[in-house]
């Protein structure tokens, strides 16, 4: 009887195990220097919007070539620019409001070294596969504008951060402005560093420690 019961026991907890560890693979992130995604290229043909799914899951550099206007696609870059370390699930959408051609390329994930560091694309970086952990003062070069803006608003740099996988409400934000032009920011191992903004400039890290 004690036997019986025992072994029946010891099946309930590596059935408990097994559905911990498949919880665990089913809410996994997948590390960005592991998952480069495959080369796809997103065409519209006319000016009626078209969604295109995303054919494999993974990290992507996301270039905008053509367009009939500035924005062919919401979270695509403007035409002749490139956002990178962008993630997608496959399925996912990217709808081309207009004429254009958007092409995903697997990301490169530039490594970056030394106190001083310079982003000069938008999109998102990754603490220890490609920034050093560490301490850094953050600041910008080029000019902000308010082109593209509502009336009222100005020109700014934006970058959040935030562990990879964690929920939006656990990122902090930063933004840079003419008036605001340093911050010093502090990020650790597989923190994600996104960084958005309307104007044509680069974000500076320089390391404090």
């Amino acid at each position: 009887m004690f036997k019986k019961i025992g072994i029946g026991l010891l099946g309930v907890a590596i059935v408990a195990v097994g559905l911990i560890w498949y919880q665990k693979q089913a809410n996994a992130v997948p590390l960005p220097e592991k998952n480069g995604g495959t080369a796809q290229v997103l065409i519209n043909k006319t000016d009626q919007p078209k969604a295109i799914k995303i054919k494999q899951t993974g990290y992507y550099d996301v270039e905008t070539v053509s367009g009939t206007e500035d924005i062919v696609a919401i979270g695509a870059p403007r035409v002749g620019q490139t956002v990178v370390g962008e993630y997608f699930e496959k399925g996912d959408t990217l709808t081309l409001e207009v004429a254009g051609e958007i092409r995903l390329a697997p990301a490169k994930l530039t490594v970056f070294s030394g106190d001083k560091i310079k982003l000069d694309n938008y999109g998102t970086y990754y603490v220890g596969s490609q920034i050093p952990a560490g301490t850094y003062q953050v600041t910008y070069e080029g000019e902000l504008t308010n082109a593209g803006l509502k009336d009222g608003e100005t020109g700014s740099i934006s970058f959040n951060v935030r562990q990879l996988g964690a929920a939006d409400d656990q990122m902090n934000s930063i933004k840079l402005t003419q008036k605001i032009r340093k911050k010093e920011l502090t990020v650790k191992k597989n923190d994600t560093l996104t960084l958005k903004s309307n104007s044509d400039v680069s974000l500076l890290l320089s390391r404090v420690k």
